[in-house]
C-alpha cells in the first residue's frame, strides 16, 4: 500500500510515518528475541522463582508493546485505505459528463444508505442531536448514544453500529462520526443488543441495554484489537511445509503412514520416487520386514534406498511360454520374484512376491534356468535380486 501511494504521490509524510512504524516493529521484535535468547541461555534448563518473574515481566512488556504497535499500525492503515488512484485523463468534452456521472452515483449511493435507516436516523442528524429532548418528545421516544474507543482510549470513527430490539428483532444500523460518537433516536422503550464492528478490531456485542422514555441512555464501547491483515503476531503458529520426498536425499528412513503412501509399496514408490514401478527397489531394501507389498503395517519403519542400485548382469535367460490356461481365461499381469543367486551367478532359489497363480509356475520355472554375471559391491557379493516378468495381453512375455 505504501509502494502504490509513493508511485502516485511520492514519498509523502504518511509514507514516512508508515516506514518508521515498520522499523519500530522490526526493532521491537529483534529486541524481544535477544531477551528471550539471553534468558534461555542463562537458565540452562532450570526455572526458579526469579526466572519465572523475569518471564512474566517480559511477557507483560511484550503485550504492552504489541498492543501499542498494533494500534499505531491500524491507524496508519486506516489513513492508507483512504488513498484512491488518480482518475484517468479524459478529454474536456467528457469532463462534465464524467463529473455528472459521479455526482449521480454519489446521490444514488446516499439514497441507498439512507433507505436502510429509519426516518430521521441520518448520521448528520444523529450526531448533531442533543442527548436530551424537550418535554413531550421524551414521552414518545427513546435515545441511545455513546462513544466507541480503542484500547488506548482513542476514538474509532466510521465504526459500524447495529442496535437490535430484543423483543421485536428490529435492527437499525449507523456509523460513528469523526469523534467516535453514535446516536440512535426514535427507539421504542425496552432492551437492545448493540453490536460494534470496525476494521482491525474484534466485533463487540453488548447485550440487554435498557432504554426508556424520558431518559437518554448512554453506552460507551471499547474495542479490542483484532486481525486486520498486514501484521503477524509474535506467537503465530508455525507453518507445516509439505515434504517433497522425491527430491529428498536418499537413503532415509520412512515411517508408513507419515504421508499419503496408501499403505502399499507402489503408493510409497510413487511418493518417494514419483514412479510406482520403483516399488521393487524398496522391497529389495526391506525384504526381511515386508511380507505383503500391498498391505504395509502402519508405523512400519522402512529404508528408502537410492533410485539406482547396482545389479548383476543377466548372461543367460529363457522366457517362459504363455500358460494355455491363463491365455484361455485372458489372465495377464506381472509376476514379481525374490531370486537368490549362487556365487557363480546361477539361480539357487526363486520365491514369488506377488502374481497370479496361473502365471507363477511358468515364471519361476523359467527364471530358475537363468544365469547372472557375479557382481561385488563394496567387497560384498550381490546374491539377492528382484525379477519381474510381465505377461502381456497379446500373449507375449518380457
Amino acid at each position: 500500500m505504501i509502494a502504490v501511494r509513493k508511485r502516485f504521490h511520492g514519498r509523502d509524510e504518511l509514507c514516512e510515518r508508515a516506514h518508521a512504524w515498520v522499523r519500530a516493529v522490526n526493532l521491537d521484535t529483534l529486541s524481544l528475541l535477544e531477551e528471550v535468547i539471553e534468558l534461555s541461555a542463562s537458565g540452562v534448563g532450570t526455572m526458579d522463582a526469579a526466572a519465572l518473574r523475569t518471564v512474566h515481566a517480559l511477557r507483560e512488556r511484550e503485550v504492552r508493546s504489541r498492543n501499542q504497535l498494533l494500534l499505531q499500525g491500524l491507524r496508519l492503515k486506516t489513513e492508507l485505505d483512504e488513498f484512491r488512484l488518480p482518475s484517468r485523463t479524459i478529454s474536456p468534452g467528457c469532463a462534465s459528463r464524467s463529473r455528472l456521472g459521479r455526482q449521480v452515483a454519489a446521490a444514488v449511493l446516499a439514497i441507498g444508505v439512507q433507505a436502510t435507516l429509519s426516518t430521521g436516523q441520518g448520521m448528520a442528524e444523529q450526531t448533531a442531536a442533543p442527548m436530551q429532548q424537550a418535554g413531550g418528545d421524551q414521552e414518545k421516544c427513546c435515545t441511545l448514544g455513546g462513544t466507541v474507543t480503542d484500547a488506548s482510549g482513542a476514538v474509532v470513527e466510521n465504526a459500524s453500529i447495529r442496535i437490535t430490539n430484543i423483543a421485536t428483532n428490529r435492527a437499525i444500523r449507523l456509523k460513528t462520526d469523526k469523534t467516535g460518537l453514535f446516536m440512535a433516536k426514535d427507539l421504542e422503550s425496552g432492551k437492545y443488543d448493540v453490536t460494534a464492528e470496525a476494521i482491525g478490531f474484534k466485533t463487540t456485542v453488548v447485550k440487554g441495554v435498557e432504554v426508556s422514555a424520558g431518559k437518554a441512555a448512554r453506552l460507551n464501547i471499547h474495542l479490542e484489537i483484532g486481525n486486520w491483515g498486514g501484521c503477524c503476531e509474535y506467537a503465530a503458529a508455525p507453518m507445516k511445509a509439505q515434504v517433497d520426498y522425491v527430491v529428498r536425499t536418499k537413503p532415509f528412513t520412512y515411517s508408513v503412514g507419515e504421508a499419503q503412501d496408501g499403505g502399499t509399496l507402489r503408493g510409497l514408490a510413487k511418493l518417494v520416487y514419483g514412479d510406482k514401478k520403483m516399488w521393487i527397489q524398496i522391497y529389495a531394501a526391506n525384504r526381511d520386514v515386508v511380507s505383503d507389498p500391498n498391505a504395509l503395517r502402519h508405523g512400519m519403519s522402512l529404508t528408502i534406498p537410492p533410485s539406482h542400485q547396482p545389479a548383476p548382469k543377466l548372461e543367460t535367460k529363457a522366457l517362459p511360454p504363455y500358460p494355455s490356461e491363463a491365455a484361455s481365461q485372458h489372465v495377464h499381469g506381472d509376476v514379481a520374484m525374490d531370486v537368490t543367486l549362487n556365487d557363480d551367478g546361477t539361480v539357487q532359489e526363486v520365491k514369488v512376491i506377488e502374481g497370479n497363480p496361473l502365471l507363477n509356475r511358468a515364471a519361476t520355472d523359467a527364471v530358475t534356468q537363468w544365469k547372472y554375471r557375479p557382481l561385488t559391491v563394496h567387497g560384498k557379493l550381490v546374491n539377492r535380486i528382484v525379477v519381474v516378468l510381465t505377461f502381456d495381453k497379446n500373449g507375449k512375455v518380457h
